[in-house]
């Protein structure tokens, strides 16, 4: 059976009071076991600097993804990935992500991958420079 996923076709599990959402889409098993995530990102979101413990892969399906290295949320020098790009973020890497605009990604990761903050954990920043 083939399961598709369009932005018009999400059925968002989750909401949060800042207009986020979240839909775990399933598991599937690519030669090992992938989980996928659909996320719409309000506009002005920023994420909290991370590590993963494993590479995940982001497609950005609607917006602008922005992407930064390093331990410190700073909305200068973002790389910024428009629709239609697939992003991989590498295993022990410090990063931290967002957008201004709003922004739906998709996101595969291997089963069991870790998610750690670099610091105390706050899911939202407002921009900054």
């Amino acid at each position: 059976m083939t399961s598709a996923w369009t932005p018009d076709t999400i059925r968002w599990q989750q909401t949060g009071p800042d207009g986020s959402r979240l839909c775990e889409l399933g598991r599937f098993d690519m030669g090992g076991e992938v989980n996928a995530v659909a996320q719409f990102l309000p506009a002005g979101t920023w994420h909290s600097p991370y590590r993963v413990d494993r590479p995940i892969w982001i497609f950005v399906a609607d917006g602008t993804f922005c992407l930064g290295r390093g331990e410190v949320v700073a909305t200068r020098g973002l790389a910024e990935y428009p629709t239609g790009s697939l992003i991989e973020i590498p295993a022990d890497i410090p990063h931290f992500d967002g957008c201004h605009e709003g922004t739906l990604i998709f996101t595969l990761a291997v089963e069991g991958t870790r998610l750690s903050f670099v610091k105390k954990r706050s899911r939202h920043f407002p921009n900054k420079d």
